[in-house]
């Protein structure tokens, strides 16, 4: 029956050693498991010896799914029924002693080893030591005096209070754990190929540019007159048109010419205004 596992307590716990035990066999089990997985039973059967006179509603605790039988949360139930009259320690299966008259087996000294079969149920396939066979931990309870029990199947009536006659053990089952096959990783879909890039065109020719028409040709500059030389006159007096110049300082013009008449004027009032203003 699967349910709760004995709880951890703060003081000394599962320490005494009112049994001894004498080795064990697989009745059901597979010989190998894949790690991870659960198994749905195995059946082991477990000789074991009492070093006390009697000692009252025994029963062991299994861990499931990969938990402690100690402190662990689930676990499966084995208590030892059916109980006598008639006992066979020899069958593992009971019936067992009933010593003080209730419903959960007990054991006597004087009776030797006996055995009882365990039925674990929904075991996982677990290897933490990765020594490649099965774990498993178990805890066998007892009490040292008669007292109530009145179902075999209620894990509280084989806890108790305070519970620390017990003995605990963790190690191996003979069932090989092998790792799971790993699949096979998809083959690649190779890549499709790669379309050729068409074929580059060739540019088309450069046409050549047309001849550049040569520039017409500058016309030379006309060459420069030279200019006449200035003929020599008397400061002061532009040359009068018509009459050549003269290289004598000496001015000779006609008075009575229609032309003479005027610059003789016109000296005569030159001469008179140059007095009046040096007179002023």
């Amino acid at each position: 029956m699967t349910g709760i596992c004995p709880p951890v307590s703060n003081g000394k716990q599962c320490t005494a050693k009112d049994f001894t035990f004498e080795g064990s066999t697989i009745v059901r089990a597979p010989d190998s498991c894949e790690s991870g997985s659960f198994i749905p039973l195995i059946e082991i059967r477990v000789g074991m010896e009492s070093t006390s006179t009697e000692r009252y509603d025994i029963a062991f605790f299994i861990g499931t799914h990969g938990e402690s039988a100690l402190g662990g949360s689930a676990c499966d139930l084995s208590s030892f029924v059916p109980l006598e009259p008639v006992y066979n320690g020899e069958s593992g299966v009971g019936p067992y002693r009933n010593l003080d008259d209730n419903m959960c087996g007990d054991a006597l000294k004087t009776d030797g080893i006996f055995y009882h079969n365990i039925v674990m149920t929904d075991v996982l396939c677990i290897d933490e030591d990765e020594d490649g066979l099965l774990d498993a931990s178990a805890l066998i309870t007892w009490k040292n005096n008669t007292a109530e029990c009145d179902n075999p199947l209620d894990p509280q009536n084989f806890i108790g209070e305070p519970f620390n006659k017990c003995i605990y053990r963790s190690g191996d089952i003979p069932v090989d754990v092998v790792e799971p096959p790993i699949d096979p990783e998809p083959p690649v879909e190779p890549e499709p190929p790669i379309d050729p890039e068409p074929p580059v065109e060739p540019e088309p020719p450069v046409e050549p540019e047309p001849p550049i028409d040569p520039e017409p040709p500058i016309d030379p500059e006309p060459p420069v007159e030279p200019e006449q030389p200035v003929e020599p006159g008397i400061p002061g007096i532009p040359l009068v048109p018509g009459i050549p110049p003269h290289t004598d300082t000496s001015i000779s013009i006609p008075i009575f010419s229609g032309g003479g008449i005027l610059i003789l004027v016109s000296l005569l009032f030159v001469i008179s205004f140059r007095r009046l203003s040096v007179d002023k």
